[in-house]
C-alpha cells in the first residue's frame, strides 16, 4: 500500500487555504467590478461565482487532507480527492482570470478612443 508523507499531507493543507483565500480575493473583485461597471456585468457576476467555486473547492481540498493525516500515512484516497479539488479551485481560479482579461481589454479600448477623440488634430497644433 502506498502511503502519503505528513509533509506533503501538510502541504496539501497549507495549499487549500491559500487557495481559499485567492477566492476569498477573486469574489471581492467580481463585486468590485459590479459597482464600478455596468458593462463589465456579466463578466463582474462570473468572476464573483469563480471565486466562491475556488472557496468551495478548497474547503474541500482541505478536508480532504485534514482526514487524510488522520489516517496515519494509509490516505491514498483523501489525498487524490484533496489534489483534485485543489485542481478544481486552481481551473475556477484560471476562468476568473480570462474573465478579468476581458474586462481589462474592453476598458483599455475604451480608454484608446478616449484618448484619440481627445488627442488635437495637427492642424490644431500648428496654429
Amino acid at each position: 500500500m502506498h502511503e502519503i508523507s505528513e509533509e506533503n499531507l501538510k502541504k496539501a493543507e497549507s495549499h487549500a487555504k491559500l487557495a481559499e483565500s485567492h477566492g476569498k480575493s477573486v469574489e471581492k473583485v467580481g463585486k468590485v467590478l459590479k459597482e464600478g461597471n455596468e458593462k463589465a456585468d456579466l463578466q463582474a457576476k462570473l468572476i464573483e461565482e469563480y471565486g466562491q467555486a475556488i472557496q468551495q473547492h478548497a474547503k474541500a481540498s482541505e478536508r480532504y487532507a485534514q482526514t487524510a493525516q488522520k489516517h496515519d500515512g494509509d490516505s491514498i484516497e483523501e489525498y487524490l480527492q484533496a489534489t483534485e479539488e485543489h485542481i478544481r479551485a486552481t481551473e475556477n481560479h484560471t476562468q476568473a482570470v480570462k474573465e478579468f482579461l476581458k474586462v481589462s481589454k474592453k476598458q483599455q479600448e475604451k480608454a484608446r478612443e478616449v484618448l484619440e477623440k481627445s488627442k488635437p488634430d495637427s492642424k490644431e497644433l500648428e496654429n
